[in-house]
């Protein structure tokens, strides 16, 4: 069996030096904002925590793993990633690897989805002709690319 696992990058480096807390801090208040606006709360040392979300330190990267999108589901790490380059005006990237088989990215910028790379888009069965339209849909939009 192989890996799955999904997380969000935050591209910092084009920020000036010294700026990554300050874009730490907007994706903390970002994904409080976000939990807070679906009714969760942080938990106590106490408590068993219904989802897990871990954010890297502040740097060139800055890594967010978020439980919720441990399902493999692209739209909820569409979200996620849409909503921290929002909140950041960074770039983000989120990846997701299903089963060590499949490599998943998607590029965000302004919260929009800029690109994306699928490296088996027929793996699911079908599904990969619909994903190859959206993504020649997105490379028509962009002079210069195939």
């Amino acid at each position: 069996m192989g890996s799955f696992f999904t997380n969000v990058q935050v591209f910092a480096g084009t920020a000036p030096r010294g700026r990554e807390d300050e874009i730490h801090g907007a994706i903390v208040a970002s994904l409080r904002a976000d939990a807070k606006a679906k009714g969760l709360s942080a938990a106590s040392a106490d408590e068993q925590a219904d989802r897990t979300i871990f954010v890297g330190p502040p740097g060139r990267w800055i890594s967010v793993y978020d439980e919720a999108s441990e399902s493999q589901s692209l739209d909820v790490l569409d979200e996620l990633a849409g909503t921290l380059s929002r909140a950041t005006g960074c770039p983000t990237l989120g990846i997701l690897v299903h089963d060590s088989d499949v490599l998943i990215l998607r590029l965000f910028e302004a919260g929009e989805l800029r690109d994306a790379y699928n490296s088996q888009p027929a793996y699911f069965g079908g599904g990969g002709a619909d994903l190859k339209d959206r993504l020649r849909s997105l490379r028509g939009a962009r002079p210069g690319r195939r």
